[in-house]
């Protein structure tokens, strides 16, 4: 059968097509969100880089570069260490606190367990608003004021990364294998509202 003839497959099935390019993007994103957040710290600074390499890649129409990545990642710390370093740390800490904190205050460990997803669910949101707003020529107060207005200003997509983050950690707590690959949907939720509501 001739190249001609061959049947074109449809959609994401077609290897050059870009719904297939950004799938293979969201999946190599994910794999090295997943090992530059191995020194845990670095973690956000991970994501926030993927996040822009898809934005790069999304613009110039061409696959993602692990450089750009990296470099990304690495401009993030070197502007604004406060904010994803040291914050995402804490951030953290607070969880792993209230892990221990939570059953004794709500006398129950099921409730406590639904309580700490909620509440880490809601700062997961900001920190993709964060992730989406950053820009290498933004501040750091710059990015948190116009990452916290948009909670509020797109509340629907607010809950959607609220729902985007809750979904993630049910994913890899019925599958953990798949958190090789999870930070890379979460960089696209990231960049998928990157955006003001009028």
């Amino acid at each position: 059968m001739s190249v001609a003839r061959r049947r074109r497959l449809p959609g994401v099935l077609d290897p050059y097509s870009t719904s297939f390019r950004l799938l293979s993007d969201t999946l190599l994103a994910g794999l090295l969100v997943l090992a530059l957040s191995l020194p845990v710290v670095t973690w956000f600074a991970a994501l926030t880089g993927a996040t822009a390499a898809l934005r790069d890649a999304r613009a110039a129409e061409d696959p993602i570069r692990v450089r750009r990545i990296l470099g990304h990642g690495w401009s993030a710390v070197r502007r604004h260490p406060l904010l994803t370093l040291l914050a995402p740390a804490v951030f953290v800490a607070f969880i792993l606190a209230d892990l221990l904190v939570l059953p004794h205050l709500l006398g129950d460990a099921t409730l406590a367990l639904w309580a700490l997803g909620a509440i880490a669910s809601g700062v997961g949101a900001f920190a993709l608003r964060i992730a989406g707003a950053w820009r290498a020529d933004r501040t750091a107060r710059g990015v948190l004021a116009l990452a916290w207005g948009r909670m509020s200003a797109d509340p629907v997509g607010t809950l959607m990364l609220f729902g985007a983050c809750a979904a993630a950690a049910l994913i890899v707590s019925f599958s953990p294998p798949l958190v090789l690959v999870i930070g890379g949907p979460l960089a696209l939720a990231a960049l998928a509202f990157d955006r003001d509501v009028a």
